[in-house]
């Protein structure tokens, strides 16, 4: 990227794959981890049972990695996204069949069908839009800001804020 002033997007792109890196690199290092994350433009938020050290360090490592080529670390197999984009395209071929006439019945089942092979195609296509849709690799102006524990109810919450 150049020296231009980065979009809310390109910031969010950043921090998701960041937030990828560090799940991947938390999981490596603590077997049987379970977590849940989510990014917005300013970082990202991580919930469960995690110290707040052992973030901080995941977090830098996977900055480190992912600078240094690691492009495979902002893909996750168990992001949000693997769920949203083959539910979202196969809903949408579901309602626009059942929103036809009856009398268009060859349309409706194409379209049923096409569903279909949508949601048999649902990993390769949601790793695809992670790939390049909703993360990115470029990480080089990243910082991280701070790694901050946030007790809710009794649920171990870290918010990691970054700049960019």
């Amino acid at each position: 990227m150049s020296n231009h002033k980065l979009t809310v997007l390109q910031k969010i792109k950043q921090n998701h794959a960041l937030e990828h890196a560090t799940l991947h690199v938390l999981v490596r290092h603590i077997a049987g981890l379970h977590l849940a994350a989510c990014s917005d433009w300013a970082g990202f938020t991580v919930v469960g049972s995690v110290e707040t050290p052992v973030l901080a360090d995941a977090v830098v490592e996977g900055l480190q990695r992912m600078r240094a080529g690691e492009a495979d670390l902002a893909i996750h197999p168990q992001c949000g996204t693997n769920l949203a984009v083959p539910l979202g395209l196969c809903g949408g071929l579901v309602l626009a069949a059942v929103s036809l006439p009856r009398d268009w019945r060859y349309s409706r089942l194409l379209l049923i069908i096409l569903a279909g092979y949508t949601f048999g195609k649902r990993k390769p296509l949601s790793l695809t839009v992670q790939k390049y849709m909703t993360t990115t690799t470029d990480l080089n102006r990243v910082r991280i800001s701070s790694i901050q524990l946030i007790s809710r109810q009794g649920v171990q919450v870290h918010r990691v804020s970054l700049s960019s």
